[in-house]
């Protein structure tokens, strides 16, 4: 009984450090506003291609005019 509780917490720790870690570390896991808003080269600019214009989908690498 003690046994499973203590590999419980243990589990149930990891989870939480490796999702901590995952958000904080992630240089991916940014939010879209800030996404959108930065300037720095190389930036991640997020589109939803859903409801993007012509003009920020012609901003993406490999498609052009007649794509978009």
């Amino acid at each position: 009984m003690k046994k499973s509780i203590i590999i419980s917490i243990i589990l149930g720790l990891c989870l939480i450090f490796s999702t901590v870690s995952f958000l904080f570390l992630n240089p991916r896991a940014t939010s879209a506003t800030e996404a959108k808003t930065a300037t720095k080269p190389g930036a991640v600019k997020l589109i939803n291609i859903n409801t993007a214009s012509a003009e920020d989908l012609t901003s993406l690498k490999g498609i052009g005019e007649k794509t978009a």
